[in-house]
């Protein structure tokens, strides 16, 4: 049976804080930050997969990482929590083109 995925990673403001201009430190609630990998599984030291590509946190986290001073606030939508739900494959076309076929034969 197929994978279901390869990695499962969080990703989130990293334990060295860098602007999206990569200057380093905190600089107040309306700077964006670089995202940074937090965590992953499998873990890192794993040997049957090569590591996750280091642009990753950016693909997750396009935009970046916000701090807030207080939460969210439920009639702002502005505050609201962001999540980017992506899924990375390595999916063969000729193996999706066949599932294609399969699925319209069976169809019919």
């Amino acid at each position: 049976m197929a994978q279901v995925f390869d990695y499962f990673v969080v990703c989130g403001i990293g334990p060295e804080i860098r602007t999206l201009d990569n200057i380093k430190g905190f600089h107040g609630t309306e700077v964006m930050y670089l995202p940074s990998l937090l965590d992953q599984y499998p873990p890192p030291n794993h040997t049957l997969y090569p590591p996750p590509p280091p642009q990753l946190p950016t693909v997750v986290l396009p935009a970046g990482v916000e701090f807030y001073s207080s939460g969210f606030d439920s009639n702002d939508p502005s505050t609201f929590p962001k999540t980017y739900p992506i899924v990375l494959t390595a999916i063969i076309v000729a193996g999706a083109q066949a599932l294609e076929l399969n699925i319209r034969s069976n169809s019919l």
